[in-house]
């Protein structure tokens, strides 16, 4: 006899656990099972799938018929799934039709009231914990924080079945509990602020030669280069004294024809966020070609580019980055273009042009490495040519204290001086927990009550 193998996908079952149940049969089995199997897995299966053959790893003498347990549950899906489709027990064992049928009846009414009765005792969806982007965007909503960046704290979830919001691979163990816990202090940080005012607009502006770090960046000339008249400029090596002076001239260009690969530097100089937050950034630029000979020339098509923000400290592979401030399309007509970024602390832009080259790095035998731009395609390179570019921030909000801050402490302001903390201490918790909660609460799970709680079953509104 071929045996049954528990761990083939489910196929029909999960149909049948839905229509009217059948009358389910009983008997007198002598299997160790908690509720009794139909007695036709007793005649016909247990030949090859006992405590002595275990065919396909399957001993029915040990597998309970507890259905009420979701992991048995499913092992006897699959069970059922081989025989509704005629797989098991196979033909040679001569299984008349009407016990197969029978037998198909009797496992699809037992499967079903189980699945029936877990819907309704626990939902059709298992409680479960949030998954790491979920907790962030929930501490988003209730934080008004749509910034807050908190992701990287947790550690990554499991996945199941390629989804990783799959109930019993979310587990929550200590380690988990911890970086949860670590990730709603940062966020409650974030959202409190001790300045009586906005912090101050600081404004920078780059032309010329502060539009990049340095005269060239990985990838030989051909990569990037300063030019003036449409033509590349010639710099006599690092420390050259028109490299200086063309930080003001505002007749020069930054050519740029490369993808923000590794290796790869591309800020402004001079420029670091001195507080975290939303920052606009405006800047001249046109879409162009690179002629042999370093000659630039209006692109034909737009050239789409992104900022990405990092710390200017060396080579991205060794500092976090990130993409900000959307795609914008840069015309082959100069224009002034404006996007909005948010920086951290001590963080930079960066010129992140799309689908253009990355430089090949070579280091024979360990040599110093060497990299070799590619052939340019038919009319010339593409990339884009910057005149000027501004920072602006950080832009705060409107109101003071902002939306986060207020969450957390309503109308106190920010030295929080109230005029009864035991009362307005009970009065904000409650309504954080009516925000956080997404639901009626208890007067008596928001706070421990010095005095007989409230007769209301809910924490009155604030």
């Amino acid at each position: 006899m071929s045996h049954l193998h528990p761990h083939q996908a489910p196929t029909h079952l999960m149909r049948l656990c839905r229509m009217p149940g059948f009358i389910l049969l009983v008997s007198n089995m002598t299997l160790a099972h908690a509720q009794t199997a139909p007695p036709q897995i007793e005649q016909s299966c247990l030949e090859c799938h006992d405590k002595d053959t275990t065919k396909g790893s399957l001993d029915l003498t040990t597998l309970p018929f507890d259905l009420t347990d979701h992991t048995t549950r499913e092992r006897w899906i699959r069970i059922y799934d081989r025989v509704e489709k005629g797989e098991m027990p196979p033909k040679s064992e001569d299984l008349p039709q009407p016990d197969r049928a029978a037998l198909v009846k009797s496992l699809s009414t037992s499967i079903f009231n189980a699945d029936h009765a877990d819907i309704l005792a626990h939902g059709r969806g298992p409680l479960r914990r949030l998954n790491r982007d979920e907790y962030e965007q929930n501490l988003r909503d209730i934080l008004q924080l749509p910034d807050l960046d908190i992701r990287d704290i947790l550690p990554e979830d499991r996945e199941g079945h390629r989804f990783n919001k799959t109930t019993d691979m979310l587990d929550m163990s200590r380690v988990q509990l911890v970086a949860y816990l670590d990730a709603a202090e940062a966020a409650l940080h974030a959202a409190m602020t001790t300045e009586a005012a906005p912090p101050a607009l600081t404004k920078y502006r780059a032309v010329g030669t502060d539009l990049f770090p340095g005269t060239g960046t990985f990838g030989n000339r051909e990569a990037m280069f300063f030019a003036r008249n449409n033509k590349a400029i010639e710099f006599k090596g690092k420390g050259d004294p028109t490299e200086k002076d063309s930080a003001t001239d505002e007749s020069i260009e930054m050519a740029l024809f490369r993808a923000a690969s590794w290796p790869y530097l591309g800020t402004p100089k001079h420029f670091t966020a001195k507080r975290t937050g939303n920052y606009k950034v405006r800047f001249s630029a046109r879409a162009v070609l690179q002629q042999p000979g370093y000659v630039i020339t209006p692109a034909t098509h737009p050239v789409p580019m992104t900022f990405r923000t990092r710390k200017p400290a060396g080579v991205d592979i060794i500092n976090e980055v990130h993409d900000s401030g959307g795609i914008i399309d840069i015309q082959p007509t100069k224009q002034v273009f404006e996007t909005t970024v948010r920086l951290r602390e001590g963080e930079a832009i960066e010129y992140s042009l799309l689908g253009q080259p990355m430089p090949l790095a070579m280091n024979p035998n360990g040599s110093a490495p060497t990299y070799r731009y590619p052939p340019f395609p038919e009319g010339g390179q593409p990339g884009l040519a910057v005149q000027w570019l501004e920072i602006e921030g950080p832009i705060e909000s409107q109101t003071w204290p902002p939306p986060s801050h207020r969450v957390l402490f309503d109308d106190l302001g920010v030295e929080v001086k109230p005029n009864d903390p035991t009362q307005d201490a009970k009065r904000l918790l409650r309504r954080f927990v009516k925000l956080a909660a997404r639901s009626a609460t208890p007067c008596s799970q928001a706070t421990k009550p010095s005095s007989p709680p409230a007769t209301s079953s809910t924490c009155a509104n604030p």
